[in-house]
């Protein structure tokens, strides 16, 4: 057998362990339109550009930075391909099965939704591996000009690849909440819209790094790079994990990975600004730190606002996939679906959070970083986030089990619109009173506590209302803990209390057999 035919064998062997999605996806891809044009207008483009550019450098070629110059237009053309053409397609490729009507098929198969999630993904990555390999000649010309370093040139194809891919994971999990027709429109334009911004802002930066190649030698430089690649590759992973929830079944299991994920993500943030303060000390920045904290408030809200107006409904799937151990059935029970269970989630996570904040503001004061007044004023407003949060999503909560139990036709989508509305009014009516002159501009009022942005402003400043304003919300955060902790009670107490079947029973089953009185042949019947 020649080595032709044994590669052939090995490829086809290979190709059937693959995942079905991607051998699917690349067999479509490599075979539309879009991918010709877009890939022979890539070629197409760089060849002009090595033409003209070669041309209008003239002499100049030989002892300018022409290498650098003829870089930066091929690395334009390049980031127009991976960074709009891939993730779009991307986008596309899983609104086309729901318009073909295949994605019902896939999700009755065997194929799990994070196979149908990563078999999408790997078509995009295979898409930008081709990019890549169409451009790679152009670069390699690039590498015999003057002013071409490779160190600076890798680590800007690198960065143009993870960007490549962390926007791929995006567009397939803003396709997964386009349901309607209309939605589908919308979400387009605003993901062209989206993807063309994040192209420009991205090769500008990526540029200015690759211009100043200065920063590469630069020990704060690779920290803070490491640090955002950490951080972005677990938002990479909560996105994977929401677009499979979002193509789960209902009956299954959609909250414990966003929630797992989430509060790792919360604790390592928090975490590493803590680590870091005790390594700098006074010279951590606080607008770090205060970046990392106000944006792990906020993340918390978003997945805590759907966890706790979740209804409480558990799925036999569900039940059947609990730990035997009542251990560990009462320590994954705040991670697993259910309004009451997400409040737990929400103390619980939220009580994490505000600690680690703590400390980290004691460690930057006790060095010297921060006085002692603005640690104080830094808390209250952390404590007044705290309590506002508690407060809103406590309430809906309540709401969303009073209105589940009373009526079907309200649903928790409508809790949350209405939590929503209320939010806005709050904001609202503050500032309306102000403009009808009912309130003075300059000075705070009480009245404004339904305003968190103003309360939370007013509680950085030292002034006579700070004591009032906490107590008033710490006495709301307690009545909105004590309306549900009935419920949460219960629902920790319904998971720990459930009897799990062990999962290593197996079942018998034995052959059909005929009668002996009857025929071993059917055509000797009759």
């Amino acid at each position: 057998m020649s080595t032709v035919e044994v590669t052939l064998k090995w490829l086809e062997k290979a190709g059937d362990w693959m995942n079905a999605i991607l051998v699917k996806e690349t067999r479509q891809s490599l075979k539309s339109r879009q991918f010709v044009a877009s890939f022979l207008l890539l070629v197409f483009a760089s060849w002009v550009i090595s033409v003209f550019g070669v041309a209008m450098m003239g002499d100049s070629i030989n002892y300018g930075a022409s290498g650098q110059r003829l870089f930066v237009f091929y690395f334009v053309v390049l980031m127009i391909a991976v960074t709009v053409i891939v993730p779009y397609g991307a986008f596309r490729s899983m609104l086309g099965e729901k318009d073909q009507n295949t994605f019902d098929s896939l999700r009755i198969t065997s194929l799990s939704p994070w196979q149908i999630v990563w078999g999408k993904l790997l078509s995009a990555l295979l898409q930008d591996f081709i990019y890549y390999s169409a451009i790679a000649p152009f670069i390699a010309f690039t590498s015999l000009l003057e002013g071409f370093e490779l160190a600076a040139v890798a680590f800007v194809l690198f960065c143009g690849f993870l960007i490549s891919v962390a926007l791929s994971i995006m567009a397939l999990m803003v396709s997964t909440f386009a349901h309607q027709r209309h939605w589908q429109g919308i979400l387009s334009i605003m993901l062209l819209i989206g993807l063309l911004t994040v192209l420009g802002q991205s090769s500008t930066v990526l540029l200015s790094m690759f211009s100043d190649s200065s920063l590469l030698q630069s020990w704060e430089f690779w920290q803070g790079t490491a640090i955002v690649v950490l951080i972005g590759l677990s938002y990479c992973w909560l996105f994977l994990e929401i677009t499979s929830a979002q193509l789960t079944f209902e009956s299954g299991n959609r909250s414990s990975g966003i929630r797992l994920i989430t509060s790792g993500q919360l604790l390592m943030m928090n975490g590493l600004a803590l680590g870091m303060s005790l390594f700098y000390g006074g010279a951590m920045g606080d607008d770090l730190f205060l970046s990392l904290a106000i944006f792990s408030y906020v993340q918390l809200t978003a997945i805590s606002f759907v966890a706790t107006t979740e209804e409480d409904f558990l799925s036999r799937r569900i039940r059947k996939s609990l730990p035997q151990r009542k251990l560990f059935r009462f320590l994954f029970a705040p991670f697993l679906p259910g309004g009451a269970r997400g409040m737990v989630y929400l103390l619980m996570t939220l009580g994490l959070c505000f600690g680690l904040n703590f400390l980290t503001l004691s460690s930057i004061s006790a060095s010297g970083g921060m006085s002692s007044g603005t640690v104080f004023e830094i808390t209250r407003s952390f404590l007044g986030v705290a309590l506002y949060i508690i407060i809103y999503l406590g309430f809906a909560s309540m709401f969303g089990r009073f209105a589940s139990r009373t009526g079907a036709n309200i649903r928790p989508n409508h809790v949350r619109v209405i939590t929503v509305l209320l939010f806005a009014i709050g904001c609202v009516i503050p500032m309306i009173a102000k403009a009808m002159e009912f309130l003075r501009w300059r000075e705070y009022s009480l009245l404004e506590i339904i305003n968190p942005f103003a309360t939370i402003i007013e509680l950085a400043e030292s002034n006579s209302w700070t004591g009032p304003i906490l107590l008033i919300l710490g006495v709301f955060a307690l009545i909105a803990v004590l309306l549900n902790l009935k419920a949460m009670i219960f629902s920790i107490h319904e998971i720990v209390a459930i009897k799990a079947a062990p999962q290593d029973t197996t079942v018998t089953i034995k052959p059909f057999q005929l009668p002996e009185d009857s025929p071993s042949d059917p055509l000797v019947e009759g």
